[in-house]
């Protein structure tokens, strides 16, 4: 049997000696239950995040605040419906908000049924008759585990395997390593929803950087930007939705002019909580095969209310330079009579072409938890 885990983000020892406290609970809205290893964001007038708290086994959270200033409470919990905002003005005192109430998420196989010929394309099209619900609680669930993770409040011991196997001519050559540590943020590699949105998914190192690829994942804050919401399409897979499943696809609207994804959502029919993320790269730069790179992630609630990404897989094909080439760029100048010559206009700077020699993989496997430093 699983221990508890506490979980408590609000450290109350505060130097100004004019601060003050307000606590809060946060219970099921059917059951009336206490909500564990929920996020509270404390927000002040400006809507900036001053901090963060989980929930305790008990439901409950405090914060320090300082009296007289307005402030608000975001409230992500997995498992539940977004929760309008909660605003407050911090008193002289101690102070004790009423009990929030969370309204468990309820999705019926109907509905469901309804949505599966459904394909959402943008921003504008993900309302609740769509994918919104749906997608929120995936953005909760990946919200509030990426919150765990970088909170530094608890340890996550684990098994990294990193895999190289390497072709040459008809032998093949493989090597790996096992190293273990702590998992304290997201497993992938990625940027800003910014210059994902410039550069794209990948990018081909430089000659002088040894060649290869640079590889970049999707995180909570990429999936869930407003660059990537618009620019990908959305679409529930029948033929994966079974059982106790529901299956989001994802993919490029339109043909994609960088490196791009595309992949599952896969949450529990019942609760909407997420279970597993997969990905691929699409349209990957000259020389690598179409959806050879991509990851697979599994999530887990490794006791009440602490979900994390508990296995992992991540996957690139491992390339070399086989010699720098450049490409003319073809100009089209119309001729007489309607017709037109091609000629070959000004030649870019030299790019390195790749050959695929072969695959890397990295695995994770979250062990157990500890407290932090322990």
């Amino acid at each position: 049997m699983k221990p508890p885990v506490v979980l408590l983000l609000c450290a109350l020892a505060v130097t100004d000696a004019g601060a003050q406290t307000v606590r809060g609970r946060l219970v099921d809205g059917l059951s009336r239950a206490a909500v564990s290893g929920a996020l509270v964001e404390l927000r002040d007038a400006q809507n900036v995040v001053v901090t963060q708290a989980f929930t305790t086994s008990s439901g409950a959270f405090a914060f320090a605040v300082t009296p007289a200033q307005p402030y608000q409470l975001r409230i992500a919990a997995i498992g539940y419906a977004r929760h309008a905002p909660v605003a407050f003005t911090a008193a002289a005192e101690p102070m004790a908000l009423p009990e929030i109430v969370l309204a468990p998420v309820v999705v019926t196989l109907p509905e469901l049924r309804a949505m599966g010929g459904q394909r959402a394309c943008g921003k504008s099209e993900l309302n609740p008759e769509t994918f919104g619900g749906l997608l929120e609680s995936a953005r909760t669930s990946l919200q509030v585990m990426d919150a765990t993770l970088r909170s530094g409040q608890l340890g996550f011991e684990m098994r990294r395997i990193n895999r190289i196997s390497v072709k040459q001519s008809r032998d093949s050559s493989i090597s790996a390593d096992t190293t273990s540590g702590v998992l304290h943020e997201w497993p992938v590699s990625t940027l800003s929803p910014d210059s994902l949105q410039k550069v794209g998914f990948a990018r081909t190192k430089t000659y002088a950087e040894g060649g290869g690829h640079q590889w970049y994942g999707p995180d909570m804050q990429v999936m869930f930007s407003d660059w990537f919401l618009d620019s990908h399409c959305f679409t529930i897979d029948k033929k994966l939705s079974v059982g106790d499943t529901v299956v989001i696809r994802f993919d490029p609207a339109g043909k994609a002019k960088r490196v791009d994804v595309s992949g599952n959502l896969v949450l529990d029919r019942s609760s909407l909580t997420l279970r597993r993320f997969t990905y691929a790269f699409r349209n990957p730069p000259d020389g690598v095969p179409d959806r050879s790179a991509g990851g697979d992630m599994f999530f887990a609630e490794l006791s009440p209310g602490l979900w994390v990404p508990t296995d992992w897989a991540i996957w690139a094909p491992l390339t070399k330079v086989q010699r720098m080439i450049s490409r003319p760029t073809p100009v089209v100048i119309s001729g007489r009579a309607g017709r037109t010559a091609v000629t070959m206009g000004r030649t870019p700077p030299e790019e390195p072409l790749v050959q695929v020699v072969g695959r890397k993989e990295q695995r994770g496997h979250v062990t157990r938890v500890v407290p932090a430093g322990g």
